[in-house]
């Protein structure tokens, strides 16, 4: 007898790698950025979980043309509670946090496996350089981004 899955639920399947990296993201209205960033992830993320605060553009069509479970949630002025309903949503071993302005750069994505694989920690931070819209450099500094489930 087959069960049928609720719409946003699927199975996340271990990797040769031995574990599975779940992408969290919470986003409203994302729809100009939101490509780049999860174009960046889409080889290295085996599920992705965007948690949509009230979009009223095509954002949530966008994440799910990359294969996201999205789920709608009201914004209710608070960072952390969006961010942590992400996390609680994910089946992956391992959690990247990401904003829909930021994207990994293509040199990184190689690097991520076999440091998680071999990772003496739970937690690894990221540089993350932010920068101005017209491109102008502005700031550098350390981010814990990806952590055990």
């Amino acid at each position: 007898m087959k069960k049928k899955q609720k719409a946003n639920e699927r199975k996340v399947r271990k990797k040769p790698s031995g574990f599975v990296l779940s992408l969290c993201m919470m986003v409203k209205n994302e729809e100009r950025l939101l490509p780049q960033c999860l174009e960046s992830v889409k080889d290295v993320a085996d599920e992705i979980i965007v948690v949509d605060t009230g979009s009223t553009d095509r954002t949530v069509e966008i994440a799910e043309s990359y294969g996201a479970r999205v789920y709608h949630h009201p914004w209710e002025n608070d960072f952390s509670k969006h961010r942590n309903q992400s996390i609680s949503y994910a089946a992956g071993d391992w959690i990247l946090i990401m904003d829909a302005d930021e994207e990994l750069e293509a040199k990184t994505i190689p690097l991520i496996r076999p440091l998680v694989r071999n990772a003496v920690t739970g937690v690894i931070s990221f540089n993350v350089r932010s920068y101005l819209e017209d491109g102008a450099y502005y700031s550098e500094g350390s981010s814990p981004r990806l952590f055990k489930n």
